[in-house]
């Protein structure tokens, strides 16, 4: 469940406050030290998100139409964790050169989640095999992005994948790029992040439907990084990013599909007619 600042309830209080000191308001007035200790203990806090630190991790898209999630599944723990719950702690002995990337707008070193499992760190991947094949077959694609929508100046992440040769970025954060992500699939990137600090970001798969569904993550980048800085995030921009790069096969699928499907239905009325 995600923190709820309530500050709100303070400034409701500081009304009727104003309104017992009005002759015939009917309302006793209320203490100022009452109403302030409710607005501090109703502050959001570090204490308010669970810290990831270790064990395999999937930010999995599950079920179908009809109860559709987007959660995080900890194997490390056992539960599951929903959008803008947790944060997920990148500590600085993960920090390394970033010239395996080959990319030279890079900085010379950054903080990487290693694609391949590290005891000491979060191993965290994507699934879709419980995702309903009605939604995303096997043979189809998403576009899975990712946008940060807070963190520190100059803060870029990137996906990538090291199989056979070079590395193969698969989302970015700089430019947009996307991933497309395919049915009944699970796996697992490496995220290299070039600062330190708290990073707000929006993970979004868009089914070939035309429906998009996002996953609101906190990233917590060195030993300063603090989860308190995840409170009251605005995700809305981060949530309305397109990503690019996608190329869009799973789309004129889905076309292919529903014109089958008005065909059949307008072949079934002409039969109904006659």
């Amino acid at each position: 469940m995600k923190p709820v600042c309530r500050t709100a309830v303070a400034l409701g209080a500081a009304g009727l406050i104003s309104l017992g000191a009005l002759p015939g308001a009917g309302v006793e007035p209320f203490e100022p030290a009452t109403a302030y200790a409710e607005e501090s203990t109703a502050e959001c806090s570090s204490s308010d998100f669970d810290l990831i630190t270790k064990g395999h991790q999937d930010m999995a898209l599950s079920g179908d139409s009809g109860d559709l999630s987007f959660t995080v599944k900890d194997d490390d723990k056992g539960v599951e964790h929903d959008s803008e719950s947790f944060a997920i702690e990148v500590s600085d002995d993960l920090k390394q050169p970033l010239s395996e990337l080959g990319d030279s707008s890079l900085p010379d070193e950054g903080w990487i989640l290693p694609q391949t499992q590290d005891p000491d760190a979060p191993w965290l991947g994507f699934n879709t095999q419980e995702l309903s094949q009605d939604l995303l077959a096997a043979g189809d694609t998403a576009t899975l992005s990712m946008a940060i929508a807070q963190g520190p100046e100059d803060g870029r992440i990137l996906a990538y994948q090291v199989n056979l040769g070079d590395p193969k970025v698969l989302m970015d954060t700089a430019d947009g790029s996307a991933w497309d992500y395919p049915g009944n699939s699970h796996s697992h990137p490496a995220f290299a992040f070039t600062e330190p600090g708290t990073f707000a970001v929006s993970f979004t798969f868009e089914l070939p439907d035309g429906t998009r569904h996002h996953l609101h993550t906190g990233f917590l980048v060195g030993e300063q990084a603090d989860a308190k800085d995840l409170c009251g995030v605005d995700y809305t921009d981060a949530d309305g990013a397109s990503g690019n790069g996608g190329d869009s096969n799973s789309r004129p699928k889905q076309l292919e599909k529903d014109v089958k499907d008005v065909d059949k239905a307008i072949a079934g009325l002409d039969k109904e007619l006659d």
